[in-house]
């Protein structure tokens, strides 16, 4: 099985996109409307009141517990930053084969989430000057194919320069080690679905081009970099890339999860570069988003540039938002503000989600030993925190 398999999928879609109702949301709006006129009316600073975090923690738990023994995934990590609180618990086991108990202290891979960092490594280029967010990517890959000369770095980050994901590499690359060059060799060709700037569609091959150009300008492997920049000066010990160094408590690996059932894998042997194949845990993804939010990672003002929407302009004109900043999945509420920034990840036998909710100071993280049927439990468990916030 080829590593590349594991996160993109052939329609480039998001890997993890999770459905709500519109009643639903305007359940959640006139919620909200509400309590920010009633602290308007008090003159409280505080926009929105949360209930305490014991009975909230205590509701997550009856969902997920009752998520495991109806075995729709063998195991779960739960983290959740509910104001000064935070909790993380494991639930159920790491694997179906040993039915070792999962710990939260296992790693997990992360897919789609390792987005942000390859985002953070380029804004941190561009905060320093060696990089520009809006000149030609040809300007750093003098190699670049005349097709990709109108493509900027924020065509990349925000996913509209056009180059898909195309699925899996051919098996003609070989196995084992998949270096850079390969895989950008790989994409080169590949026509692209649109002009820059004219639509959108979700692209993980864009983002190998990104850690790519990290690596021409710095003249280090990607993961090094990050692995500089970020996760050591933050001290996520628990965080790497395969490619680097293989995890030491890894999370059973499975696929297709169903009544006791699954399809028990191994992590593929390919191991390829340009951060794919980063894995972490729950306390580690807690320090991360913190220090993002805070200004550790980039500063205030590239922050707030990560959580745009991203607008596209079609050849007839046509404008177009599109609730994705730079490596950042956003949801705005009917009011037109921040109500969640995050992202998910597929791992090929994990899956996960970092959402942070601005307005509650809410984090919650969610990773899964099974890369299937994590949706519907999710939307339970933000039903829950909304409705906790919105209920005083």
């Amino acid at each position: 099985m080829n590593t590349l398999q594991q996160e993109d999928s052939p329609r480039c879609l998001s890997v993890l996109e999770v459905p709500f109702m519109s009643s639903r949301r305007r359940r959640e709006t006139a919620k909200r409307l509400f309590v920010t006129v009633l602290a308007v009316l008090m003159g409280s600073s505080t926009l929105l009141a949360c209930t305490g975090a014991d009975g909230v923690i205590a509701e997550i738990r009856t969902l997920v517990e009752t998520y495991i023994r109806d075995d729709i995934s063998p195991g779960l990590v739960v983290g959740l930053r509910f104001g000064e609180t935070t909790w993380i618990e494991a639930f159920g086991i790491s694997d179906i084969k040993t039915r070792d108990p999962l710990t939260a202290e296992h790693q997990f891979f992360v897919g789609s989430i390792a987005k942000q960092f390859t985002a953070a490594a380029v804004l941190r280029l561009i905060e320093e000057g060696q990089v520009s967010l809006d000149a030609s990517i040809a300007s750093y890959l003098p190699d670049a194919p005349e097709a990709w000369s109108e493509i900027t770095i924020r065509h990349l980050l925000n996913h509209t320069s056009g180059i898909c994901s195309l699925g899996s590499m051919p098996n003609d690359l070989g196995e084992g080690v998949i270096v850079s060059e390969m895989v950008i060799g790989f994409i080169r060709p590949t026509e692209l679905r649109f002009a820059p700037g004219e639509d959108w569609v979700y692209s993980t091959a864009g983002y190998y081009v990104l850690a790519y150009i990290v690596e021409r300008i710095t003249g280090a492997p990607f993961e090094a970099f990050v692995e500089q920049e970020f996760l050591g000066p933050l001290g996520m010990t628990d965080t790497g890339y395969r490619i680097q160094r293989e995890p030491d408590r890894l999370a059973g690996y499975h696929r297709v999860y169903w009544q006791g059932e699954a399809m028990f894998v191994e992590p593929s042997d390919d191991v390829l570069g340009l951060g794919f194949g980063m894995y972490t845990t729950a306390s580690d993804l807690f320090v991360w988003e913190a220090a993002l939010r805070s200004g550790r990672v980039v500063s205030a003002a590239t922050f707030a540039e990560m959580t745009k929407p991203t607008e596209t302009r079609s050849a007839s004109g046509e404008v177009s938002i599109h609730d994705y900043g730079f490596g950042l999945e956003l949801r705005f509420d009917d009011l037109g503000t921040l109500s969640r920034v995050g992202h998910g990840g597929n791992g090929g036998g994990h899956i996960g989600i970092v959402w942070s909710y601005p307005e509650e100071d809410i984090v919650l993280i969610v990773l899964q030993n099974s890369d299937s049927m994590l949706p519907p439990l999710l939307e339970e468990i933000e039903t829950v925190l909304l409705n906790a916030c919105a209920s005083e």
